[in-house]
């Protein structure tokens, strides 16, 4: 039962996308896709996707996938974990070179990987 349970689960998912292309180009951060789509994200509507990535950064190289919502937040798509942390290096560099600082550290992640080490 547990492995039918899995796949409804699985089924429910948004689909995985291969690796994303970021770069800035007319005051926006465009994903681009392996099918040469391409979603364009203010810095504002990124700004959630980037802190969350980051906050996570310790653990996406081992996770599964993650989930990553469009620009207007009405849809998702899933990259790979190791997808993520390229996603979060093409990112932070993109936001570096527009002077745009890293969040700040979470004390709870800073604090649960703390504990993990």
């Amino acid at each position: 039962m547990a492995g039918a349970e899995q796949n409804d689960f699985e089924a429910q998912l948004p689909p995985i996308v291969g690796r994303i292309r970021a770069i800035w180009r007319d005051e926006r951060f465009i994903f681009i896709f392996p099918d040469d789509q391409e979603l364009a994200y203010t810095r504002k509507e990124l700004d959630s996707i980037y802190t969350t990535l980051h906050e996570h950064r310790a653990w996406l190289a081992g996770a599964s996938f993650s989930i990553i919502p469009t620009p207007d937040r009405g849809m998702q798509f899933r990259i790979s974990g190791e997808a993520a942390v390229q996603l979060l290096a093409q990112l932070r560099e993109l936001r570096h070179q527009q002077g745009i600082p890293d969040p700040p550290d979470n004390p709870w992640f800073t604090d649960q990987k703390e504990s993990e080490e």
